[in-house]
């Protein structure tokens, strides 16, 4: 526990936009490196031994590159001077954040920067965007058992399993479950976990319930059997 505390600490020195956080990178973040002179402080101590860990361990993720270090932070899976086996000397004077390269969401590297150190001519290619699906979950406004429900194959067949969660009317988590089903389909999956949870709601005696499932064939083949078939 205290390990994971003092790793958090560390992170959150490098990262955070508390005051306690900017006042002591100011004091001790000097130029892209860590003071080198004694501070009494146990808390400080803390922090600084977890500071080679964090650093060899984390990598940016770029999102608006503003707070990150265009020359000594790792951005790319290590900073842009071991990337391309470059000089730090010949660098050093180099204390850009990312989001100076960036204009209109397009890689712009000074041509001064391209012609001394051609690597970073790089052409960017940002992935499509996402779908984005908006799904709500809303609780029963009835004395009803309500069980959100899942089921899912790796392949089809394939290794399959399938869950649930119970939820009341007042949102109180009731119980949950994950059982592997080995190997199925998805159709199969679905049709088991439903199954599954008329067992359970049969032994407790829970005779109002809403069933929310993401697959319209598996509830439909309790009202038409025939399909099944």
């Amino acid at each position: 526990m205290n390990e994971a505390s003092n790793l958090k600490l560390c992170w959150d020195f490098f990262t955070s936009q508390d005051h306690w956080a900017k006042l002591l990178r100011n004091i001790t973040w000097k130029k892209g490196k860590m003071i080198n002179y004694y501070i009494t402080s146990s808390i400080w101590n803390s922090l600084i031994s977890k500071f080679q860990i964090v650093k060899e361990n984390y990598c940016w993720n770029i999102g608006k590159g503003d707070a990150i270090n265009f020359r000594t932070e790792n951005w790319c899976g290590t900073n842009i001077g071991q990337q391309f086996n470059i000089d730090a000397k010949r660098i050093a004077e180099l204390n850009h954040t990312f989001k100076d390269f960036i204009m209109n969401n397009i890689w712009q590297i000074p041509s001064s920067l391209v012609d001394e150190f051609p690597a970073f001519k790089v052409n960017i290619r940002p992935p499509k965007h996402p779908d984005i699906i908006e799904v709500i979950w809303t609780s029963s406004s009835l004395d009803w058992i309500k069980i959100n429900i899942d089921g899912a194959s790796i392949g089809n067949p394939g290794s399959s399993s399938y869950g649930g969660i119970f939820i009341n009317k007042h949102e109180d988590h009731l119980g949950s479950f994950v059982i592997p089903l080995g190997q199925a389909n998805v159709f199969s999956a679905e049709l088991n976990v439903i199954m599954y949870i008329i067992k359970i709601v049969s032994r407790r005696g829970w005779n109002k319930l809403w069933i929310e499932c993401d697959f319209k064939y598996a509830l439909v083949a309790f009202t038409k059997p025939n399909l099944t078939r």
